[in-house]
């Protein structure tokens, strides 16, 4: 499965949220169509200049632990 998860980007922030699963690897259309920007996130997501709120997507295993981006 394939896990959408963002940071936030403010003092207090207790690590990444949980925002969106996927069964498939989406496609950078079903990612767009979707409000977010699929090419960034295809080539692994992440902050982007000076961007509040940055997302990541991860492929992950059932029962496997998510490990917070660095």
């Amino acid at each position: 499965m394939w896990v959408i998860t963002f940071t936030v980007n403010e003092y207090n922030q207790e690590g990444d949220y949980f925002d969106m699963v996927f069964d498939h690897k989406p496609t950078k259309e079903e990612l767009d169509k979707l409000g977010y920007d699929g090419e960034h996130l295809l080539k692994g997501g992440g902050r982007k200049g000076n961007e509040y709120v940055w997302y990541y997507l991860s492929e992950m295993k059932s029962g496997q632990q998510y490990l917070r981006h660095a």
